[in-house]
């Protein structure tokens, strides 16, 4: 996760996906790997993934919904209907 931390911080976030992506071969169901790749890929326009491993994330259990509203990075994907819809079933809206 710190690399990944360095990559985003050097605002290179598709090489922190990269290093997220990797861990999450070897943990598949790693609830917080799976929502700092939701939010990586937030930071990168691809909503679609972002929204994708969100919803992986909270159902393997990541479970901080406040900071899942607050976060900046999924800022971008507040607006589409199925953040709307993963936020009703959680509560975290």
């Amino acid at each position: 996760f710190e690399l990944a931390r360095i990559h985003l911080s050097r605002e290179n976030g598709l090489g922190a996906a990269q290093v997220l992506s990797g861990l999450l071969r070897e943990h598949p169901e790693d609830p917080d790997c799976l929502y700092n790749l939701a939010c990586c890929h937030a930071r990168n326009g691809k909503y679609e993934d972002s929204l994708h491993y969100l919803k992986r994330a909270v159902e393997c259990g990541f479970r901080d919904l406040d900071k899942i509203n607050a976060d900046e990075d999924l800022e971008a994907i507040r607006q589409f209907k199925e953040y709307s819809q993963l936020a009703g079933q959680t509560g975290f809206n």
